[in-house]
């Protein structure tokens, strides 16, 4: 009758334990989670800046090659910026610390990072073309939309597949507003 109450305790402590630790890593997975999400958050904000700001200047009067050449200066300034900005998100998203097992939320991060480098590209290909045309008297300029959406959905799916299973919190509600689109 000991020898079952100690296999039963010792069972018990062995289940009590792996609990504890099951807890332990989704409340640190979540932290995780958090401290990205937050940065992807952040690097939406700046793209949707730019998006408002750059179809304001677009939305004004804009018929005469002067005009034009204007607003694509304030539009290369913009996406000057917006690039910049968006490689610092970057370097910060990559400095979030995962622990090496929460392999779902490293794939949201890289499939977010490539999402991110998508718009990167996208910004300085405005950049430099907002300096080209300063010299020309008509042009066209057309986005590659393709890889933008691709990514982006690429990225939703990752994310929604890394929250964590315990205390998300506001996650997931967080993850469906920012991936509306």
């Amino acid at each position: 009758m000991k020898i079952l109450l100690l296999v039963v305790a010792g069972i018990v402590s062995i289940i009590a334990v792996v609990s504890a630790l099951f807890v332990a890593d989704q409340w640190k997975q979540a932290d995780e989670y958090n401290q990205w999400l937050t940065l992807t958050e952040d690097a939406e904000s700046v793209m949707e800046s730019f998006n408002l700001a750059d179809v304001g200047y677009w939305n004004q009067n804009v018929e005469t090659t002067i005009q034009k050449k204007s607003a694509w200066a304030k539009t290369g300034k913009l996406a000057y910026q917006g690039a910049v900005d968006l490689s610092l998100l970057v370097e910060d998203m990559n400095d979030v610390r995962l622990l090496p097992w929460h392999s779902n939320l490293e794939q949201a991060r890289q499939d977010y990072i490539a999402h991110t480098e998508a718009w990167i590209t996208e910004y300085e290909k405005k950049y430099e073309f907002s300096q080209s045309v300063q010299g020309l008297e008509s042009w066209s300029y057309s986005r590659d939309t393709i890889d933008i959406s691709t990514t982006f959905a690429v990225a939703e799916r990752s994310a929604k597949k890394a929250l964590p299973i315990i205390f998300a919190g506001d996650l997931e509600q967080r993850v469906q507003s920012e991936f509306l689109d």
